[in-house]
């Protein structure tokens, strides 16, 4: 697969990610979305293989991070979590 090609696939899929991740939340959502767009095109002129290659090792990292790591709390009118 042409290094594009798989730089657009991992920015697809933390896109999804942060969909199942922030479920409900939609001001994360938002942010989210900006943050990774921010990030990606701060990077969009880097051509050299092995920037790339650890460049889509950190977009790999941050989706089990994501998937893995973050958890989100709901408070119940009892005030107690749910």
């Amino acid at each position: 697969m042409a290094m594009r090609s798989r730089v657009m696939a991992g920015y697809r899929s933390l896109l999804r990610t942060r969909l199942v991740v922030f479920k409900d939340d939609d001001r994360a959502i938002r942010a989210s979305k900006m943050k990774l767009k921010e990030e990606f095109m701060k990077n969009k002129n880097v051509t050299d293989a092995n920037k790339l290659a650890s460049l889509l090792k950190g977009i790999e990292e941050v989706q089990q991070m994501l998937l893995h790591n973050v958890v989100q709390v709901r408070i119940c009118r009892s005030m107690r979590w749910c």
